[in-house]
């Protein structure tokens, strides 16, 4: 794993064609896709991404809004020479994924959006606020659990992990940020599907963050796929289904 000229932590697997390229979701980081991977392994290259400010990327000089980290991410990748592939988004990640999209579409072979954000009205703002308040790990708890249709068994020990994380200087002051300015951005995917982008959508039933009727908002030509039982953390709680609809 590298920090690169835009201060991001990028990890490469694989080689091979296609690349995929995965972003998380907010208060995350690329380990999220722990569980995906023993499914895409093998069929092309994968490159994880910590996002400005999340996992072990750069606090210090991270974009505060949408279109800024989305132009950190594409540099980062640009830099490391990689330039055509399947860009993957979950949550803040999908809305990243769309903006990164709409900049620089002739990089983009297909666009794969998680429980979106950006899509539509509907948002748990308290589970944003019990994340952002919590100051144990205990208290922590009640908001990671509402990401999923049924919480893990390792759910306590997540917590730990990224209470640890949410502790370090300068991060939690970052997501208060981003917390402020995402909510009001709306993405306009019409214009990235007239540039030739192919994009589809995927929902967990059960999404408690950001609800599955956010997808009714999407343009018509995007086809929405519906796991009925998923949380807002699909490629967590139904890898396999999420890898499917992937390849």
């Amino acid at each position: 794993m590298t920090a690169g000229p835009a201060s991001l932590s990028v990890k490469r697997l694989g080689s091979g064609s296609p690349t995929r390229v995965l972003l998380h979701g907010f208060g995350a980081n690329l380990g999220t896709f722990k569980e995906l991977l023993p499914f895409l392994l093998g069929k092309g290259s994968l490159v994880l991404v910590d996002l400005p400010g999340h996992g072990n990327s750069s606090v210090a000089g991270a974009p505060r809004s949408a279109p800024g980290v989305a132009e950190a991410v594409i540099s980062a990748l640009l830099d490391r020479q990689i330039d055509s592939f399947h860009l993957i988004g979950h949550s803040l990640g999908g809305l990243v994924a769309s903006f990164m999209a709409a900049a620089r579409p002739q990089h983009i072979e297909r666009l794969s959006l998680i429980a979106c954000a950006g899509v539509g009205p509907l948002l748990n703002t308290a589970f944003f606020r019990g994340f952002l308040a919590a100051t144990s790990a205990d208290e922590l708890l009640p908001s990671l659990a509402a990401a999923y249709s049924s919480p893990p068994d390792n759910l306590r020990r997540v917590s730990e992990l990224t209470f640890a994380w949410l502790s370090r200087p300068g991060v939690r002051a970052y997501l208060k940020d981003l917390v402020e300015a995402v909510p009001g951005v709306e993405i306009d995917l019409r214009s990235t599907i007239g540039r030739g982008v192919e994009i589809t959508a995927l929902w967990g039933r059960n999404d408690g963050v950001l609800p599955v009727e956010n997808a009714h908002h999407l343009p018509a030509q995007i086809p929405v796929t519906v796991l009925p039982d998923a949380g807002h953390t699909p490629h967590i709680e139904m890898p396999a289904e999420v890898a499917k609809w992937l390849l």
